[in-house]
């Protein structure tokens, strides 16, 4: 072998022994498998958690928005009352002033 071949040889190989210490201290040993299953385990139930309080919040979120929808109809359905009933004050307004007339003249004949 030439030079560069054992130099690039040995850069591999302390390569490879560097990811073998990396994996061999970040791997679980057997007897952690206890440990492992109940991470997995706690990880669903966050999960699970999670997903139940999304579903939860998006059921309120729509609940909300409904009520907010009644409330705005029902403030359109007064405001309608309203101006249909400033409208009968002013034909009633307008009676109210032909009729203060008519007594205005009657006033006078009598």
């Amino acid at each position: 072998m030439d030079t560069s071949h054992k130099t690039a040889y040995t850069e591999l190989q302390s390569m490879y022994s560097e990811l073998k210490n990396y994996l061999d201290s970040v791997m679980l040993d057997p007897e952690d498998e206890l440990l492992l299953r109940k991470c997995e385990h706690l990880g669903d139930k966050i999960y699970t958690y999670n997903a139940a309080i999304l579903e939860s919040n998006s059921r309120m979120y729509a609940a909300e928005q409904g009520c907010i929808k009644e409330l705005i109809q029902q403030a359109k359905g007064a405001q309608e009352v309203l101006k249909s009933s400033e409208d009968k004050v002013k034909v009633v307004a307008q009676v109210a002033n032909a009729l203060d007339k008519i007594f205005q003249q009657l006033g006078k004949f009598l």
